[in-house]
């Protein structure tokens, strides 16, 4: 939830980029963790998760070259 909320005020599409890919290293990063641990039954949504952010990273970070 307040991720989305830090979006929410987050105009510059530099910065939302940025934003986006911090959240991604943060699933990553669940993610080893939740592997380490052996809790593969909810690593998938952690890495959909993951992958979603750095999709719209990438295509934030393209507007933002533009």
């Amino acid at each position: 939830m307040g991720e989305k909320f830090d979006l929410f005020f987050t105009f510059d599409n530099v910065k939302k980029a940025e934003k986006y890919a911090r959240f991604a290293e943060k699933r990553l990063g669940e993610a080893c963790i939740m592997s380490e641990r052996g809790e593969m039954e909810d690593i998938e949504d952690v890495l959909e998760e993951y992958e979603d952010n750095i999709n719209k990273a990438n295509k934030i970070s393209l507007k933002a070259r533009e």
